[in-house]
């Protein structure tokens, strides 16, 4: 319907494949798989290995509009990362070998849903995955604190992964099309680990809220605590000792208290 719709007003499709191109997915751009033809493609990163290259592929109506001098880059046709490029190309077989590692992919996490509640969602196409971590899977509240802790779990047992989303967290997943199928399981058994260990830490959180509540409180999280107040502070409020005029702040502690504070 969108395309529909950008075709009825005379609206470019543009398809940002600069993370999701070059196989990332599985076919050379993941647009293909929707079966959408944009009128230009971004491409870069996954081209070279690393190297500066990237692409603005378009129709032919469209990349011969601008005038001489109006397309440019700092790293236009560099020679050694084209190079790369064309050696990456001739190497591997990129497509086949990202389709290969979702489905590695899927094989060993598909029960991971099952086992760990703090996980609302697994998507993803080929090497390209990404897992959700929710509090409450009905509210799809963040667990945007967990996330980091399994990530540092992570970490400390030499496996190196990042956080992406709104919230931060999503476990995002970019695995190497060079990486070995060893490689691949000894990462996710690392990532599983740690998955397990952040459960089992929350479900022993659950069990003791539960029993200082007497069981009547399901559910219930202890709530963040509030700040407090640093630096300086506004005229509106008075330190513990009610001091309101500058010759008497001189003389007693730093310790504030809003107006209305049991202090």
């Amino acid at each position: 319907m969108i395309c529909r719709t950008c075709r009825d007003n005379g609206i470019l499709i543009i398809a940002d494949e600069i993370q999701t191109g070059f196989c990332r997915t599985g076919p050379l751009y993941a647009c293909e798989q929707l079966g959408v033809e944009p009128d230009i493609i971004l491409a870069a990163k996954s081209i070279a290995g690393g190297l500066p290259l990237a692409a603005v592929t378009g129709r032919a109506e469209i990349m011969d509009s601008p005038e001489p001098g109006g397309l440019g880059g700092t790293f236009g046709g560099n020679p050694v990362a084209c190079a790369a490029a064309l050696e990456g190309v001739d190497a591997l077989q990129l497509s086949e070998r990202s389709l290969r590692i979702g489905r590695l992919f899927e094989s060993i996490t598909q029960d991971w849903p099952e086992r760990f509640p703090l996980i609302g969602n697994i998507r993803g196409l080929g090497a390209t995955r990404a897992i959700e971590l929710v509090r409450e899977r009905h509210t799809k509240e963040p667990a945007e604190a967990e996330t980091r802790a399994i990530l540092a779990a992570c970490h400390r047992r030499g496996l190196v992964l990042i956080s992406a989303g709104t919230f931060g967290n999503v476990i995002r997943l970019l695995v190497p099309l060079t990486a070995t199928d060893e490689q691949i399981k000894e990462g996710l058994g690392v990532l599983e680990d740690a998955l397990a260990g952040e459960h089992r830490s929350l479900s022993r959180s659950d069990a003791n809220q539960n029993m200082q509540f007497g069981g009547q409180r399901e559910g219930f999280r202890r709530p963040e605590p509030k700040p407090r107040f640093t630096g300086r502070i506004p005229p509106i409020y008075r330190n513990s000792r009610g001091a309101k005029s500058f010759r008497q702040r001189r003389h007693v502690s730093h310790s504030w208290a809003v107006p209305g504070d049991s202090k």
